[in-house]
């Protein structure tokens, strides 16, 4: 199963995993999918998370729900400047995109990611409500150092990659090693263009994360090669 890591019992019949979910898509982009096996129950308990981010991306598309349909909890704050400003409450986006992760790596790799952390950074602006007003999370030297070393190993040519849902999802990663020799994967996904639902106001940011592992035979190894790379998005690792 790609999302537990446990086998099937005899006589059971897997269903197909559709990673992301489908309904994140517009029809005509649908095709080729990513399909892989699930059980049966662990595909129905994901099925409250990915209505919700359906319904958010499918907002890139004009993918509307209905005030009875929405299960986005929608609500209007304060911003920075005083204006109001639309944000959406109890989005646990991290998890979600880890399971994805866990998908493509067992995709790519014919093995099982354990949970090993949720090292991602949002393509969205992320924060918290303190007196009404909403407070964004800082831009770390992290999230920059990692899309700058995303930019480099992709540039260099030396990235695994699952692309699917007509182009408009794009996955990538390559194997690193930290100073300590520990190993580890970094990696970067788009949806459409879905770093454009985040607040304008804000710089523009993309996906981009890591998980430690052992390298996967045939993965693609990084280079150390310093490359010179676009930076107008310093925060984009796509662009």
């Amino acid at each position: 199963c790609c999302i537990c890591g446990k086998s099937f019992t005899a006589g059971e019949s897997p269903t197909r995993q559709h990673v992301p979910p489908k309904a994140i898509f517009d029809k005509a982009d649908r095709t080729p999918p990513l399909i892989l096996p699930a059980h049966e129950q662990c595909n129905n308990d994901q099925s409250p998370l990915d209505t919700l981010i359906a319904q958010l991306v499918g907002l890139l598309h004009g993918k509307q729900p209905t005030q009875r349909a929405l299960r986005l909890d929608v609500n209007v704050f304060a911003g920075h400047d005083g204006n109001p400003t639309g944000g959406i409450k109890n989005l646990p986006l991290r998890p979600i995109i880890f399971r994805w992760v866990r998908c493509f790596h067992a995709a790519l790799y014919r093995t099982y990611l354990e949970d090993c952390g949720e090292n991602i950074f949002e393509p969205l602006t992320a924060g918290r409500i303190v007196n009404g007003t909403a407070q964004f999370e800082e831009i770390t030297d992290g999230r920059a150092a990692l899309t700058h070393a995303f930019k480099q190993q992709f540039k260099a040519g030396k990235t695994d990659g699952v692309i699917c849902y007509n182009e408009k999802c794009h996955y990538r990663c390559t194997w690193l090693s930290f100073d300590n020799g520990m190993p580890f994967c970094l990696f970067a996904l788009r949806l459409y263009n879905w770093e454009e639902l985040g607040d304008p106001s804000q710089p523009r940011r993309g996906c981009v994360g890591w998980y430690p592992a052992s390298v996967p035979s045939g993965a693609s190894r990084g280079t150390g090669l310093e490359l010179p790379i676009s930076n107008d998005e310093p925060f984009d690792p796509f662009l």
